[in-house]
């Protein structure tokens, strides 16, 4: 009996790990492709808002 419940234990403990492993990488990946993301866009500039006939310049300095 206590060495059925030594088994389970340590199969729960491997799976914990590879399941932390996992979303930590998985984690990673996601923040760097933000980053990624934050640097493509950085530059990004909207100098004019047309809605229909109403505009908005949002090219000028204050």
């Amino acid at each position: 009996m206590q060495n059925s419940q030594n088994r389970i234990l340590i199969a729960f403990i491997i799976v914990a790990v590879i399941f932390g492993g996992v979303y930590l990488f998985g984690r990673e990946k996601v923040t760097n492709a933000v980053e990624q993301l934050e640097l493509e866009y950085s530059d990004f500039r909207i100098d004019q808002i047309t809605l229909f006939p109403p505009s908005l310049d949002l090219n000028t300095h204050i």
